[in-house]
């Protein structure tokens, strides 16, 4: 997750140029908004309307303000001093300093910010960023949209992945109420170690205290999480590799001690040339070619999630 958090700092810093923080991001709005609704207006009165705009914690001294303006000046506000008067010399939207792939960009970044809001950090950033792109809306009501995410919504869980994510930064033994989907209801000690989505489903995993082996729970099933109430010290990872775990399975299902194992398909027809250009694993290996087929090899988990996706094929690819 902290990648997650990394790429959308980069993404929103790439958009906008600039070393941005939420309230930054927000004061340069408010300022671009403040020399469209005034003519001409002296430092001091831009500095005042400025913050009644502000939380009262929020509010900045003149230096302050003489830095967000520079920061507009390198965005190609222009922005003119006439006397002790500001002004824009021309009209000027904030976003035509965006060419329209960073535009495109900026949208599928609100996108991607707004799946994984679950967390606090990037909650903080979405008001801002949300006012901004329906000013861009307004503006560009006939702009098409190229780029489409997979997204869920609804998906029952979702409430517990700041949660966790916390409990995991600080390194916090829990107790997890889990329900299975037989409707049985289990309590686990548990030291949770890292989440991990996969097919629109996100899963935490972590070390079971009785069983001593690493467990899976999809957030979906989960009822309830609490700090443990009982003494016993957090046990951090030391043993298990969770970049090599995945990196032998299609998915999240492994039983366990349950190792890869050499899988032989063919396939026929076209599906040679789509298993070439998206490989089922990073372990394919092409092993045999003819006429009317050719024969890959795995070395991979046999679960559920690799299985399925052999099935998916049809008669197209086959087990030998």
């Amino acid at each position: 997750m902290i990648k997650i958090q990394l790429y959308c700092a980069a993404q929103v810093h790439k958009i906008f140029k600039m070393a941005v923080n939420k309230f930054q991001f927000k004061r340069l709005s408010l300022l671009h908004g403040l020399f469209l609704s005034y003519n001409r207006i002296s430092f001091t009165d831009l500095l005042t309307q400025l913050n009644n705009q502000l939380d009262t914690d929020k509010r900045i001294a003149r230096r302050t303000l003489f830095l967000d303006i520079a920061q507009l000046k390198e965005l190609g506000a222009p922005i003119m001093k006439e006397g002790k008067l500001y002004t824009y010399a021309e009209g000027f939207s904030l976003f035509e300093v965006f060419n329209p792939t960073e535009v495109e960009l900026m949208r599928e970044t609100v996108g991607l910010l707004r799946r994984i809001a679950a967390f606090e950090y990037i909650k903080d950033f979405l008001p801002e960023i949300e006012s901004l792109m329906l000013k861009l809306n307004s503006q560009e009501l006939q702009q098409r949209k190229v780029i489409y995410f997979e997204q869920n919504s609804q998906y029952q869980g979702i409430e517990y992945l700041h949660t966790l994510y916390h409990h995991i930064s600080t390194e916090n033994v829990l107790e997890v109420t889990y329900v299975d989907f037989q409707s049985n209801v289990f309590q686990h000690i548990f030291h949770p170690y890292l989440l991990k989505e996969y097919n629109r489903r996100w899963y935490v995993f972590g070390l079971e205290q009785e069983s001593k082996e690493i467990y899976r729970f999809p957030l979906d099933r989960i009822r309830k999480v609490e700090t443990s109430t009982k003494r016993i010290d957090y046990q951090p990872n030391e043993e298990w590799d969770a970049e090599q775990h995945f990196k032998e399975m299609v998915g999240i299902s492994r039983e366990i001690g349950q190792q890869p194992e050499t899988i032989r398909l063919r396939a026929f027809d076209t599906t040679v040339d789509y298993l070439l250009t998206k490989p089922l694993h990073v372990s394919q290996r092409l092993t045999n070619e003819s006429e009317t087929h050719s024969d890959f090899e795995y070395v991979v988990i046999r679960n559920y999630e690799f299985e399925a996706l052999v099935r998916s094929f049809g008669n197209a690819v086959k087990e030998v």
